[in-house]
């Protein structure tokens, strides 16, 4: 089953949206709808509820949709959001929480549903991404592909540097870091590539997600601003191609909205 969230304070929106979603002829009896009019409400379920995939209106009283996004992101970088409004249009703000879609609420029945289907699409698309096991300490944790920003080799073993949502997801205290996992480094890319991953230097593997800028032979990645990340000339031309590719399917998402 998916846990579905539909966040709007209009209750007539809201029972529609529900009626949409659930009539997804692949995945409507395969869904949990929960349904919130604010979105602290959404907020304060996130504690118990792993959502899959939420539908948020933008403009809503009190906190509207792009705030309860921001919050949203600072708990679960990896959950899917799709924006759906009558008026708003994208802004700043709602770019910067990586939504998927945009529905507008006075779209074709037949654009809404593509939409829609699209939307379910990707988030099975997701729950199917691969999870790895790592070791912190003497605990295991179980990882998915989006919760790393860059894995390193690091003496007998491979580091993981993990994003702040999902330290908090797994309730690791923010300046750790000890997460690790005893594998080569060449097996886990063969499990990460599919996943957005580049190999830029014998020494570490990144997530393409997470790249703030990229210029000649150098990398920055977001939360990791005063690090260089190096591209080996040995692996210059598979990295920019799989960089390239991974920006032009992003970039063709981002023209569906």
């Amino acid at each position: 089953m998916y846990d579905v969230a539909i966040c709007d304070d209009a209750i007539k929106d809201r029972k529609f949206m529900k009626k949409e979603i659930c009539e997804n002829e692949k995945y409507g009896n395969m869904l949990r709808v929960h349904e919130y009019g604010s979105g602290q409400s959404l907020l304060n379920d996130m504690e118990k509820i792993n959502f899959s995939i939420i539908f948020m209106d933008i403009q809503m009283k009190g906190m509207d949709g792009e705030q309860a996004a921001e919050e949203i992101r600072k708990r679960d970088d990896a959950v899917i959001i799709v924006f759906f409004t009558g008026y708003a249009e994208p802004t700043i703000h709602s770019i910067e929480v990586q939504p998927y879609r945009f529905i507008k609420k006075n779209m074709s029945a037949k654009e809404r549903r593509k939409y829609i289907d699209d939307s379910l699409e990707k988030m099975v698309a997701v729950a199917r991404m691969p999870f790895i096991l790592a070791k912190m300490e003497r605990k295991r944790i179980i990882l998915r592909s989006d919760d790393i920003i860059y894995i390193e080799k690091y003496k007998k073993f491979l580091k993981v540097h993990l994003s702040t949502a999902a330290k908090t997801r797994h309730g690791i205290a923010a300046e750790e870091s000890d997460v690790r996992i005893y594998d080569k480094l060449d097996n886990l890319y063969d499990i990460l590539k599919p996943c957005g991953f580049g190999y830029p230097h014998s020494s570490y593997i990144i997530n393409f997600k997470f790249i703030m800028s990229c210029r000649d032979e150098e990398i920055k990645l977001e939360e990791f601003p005063n690090i260089t990340f190096r591209v080996a000339r040995s692996k210059k031309v598979e990295f920019n191609s799989m960089k390239q590719m991974f920006l032009i399917s992003k970039y063709e998402s981002g023209n569906d909205r």
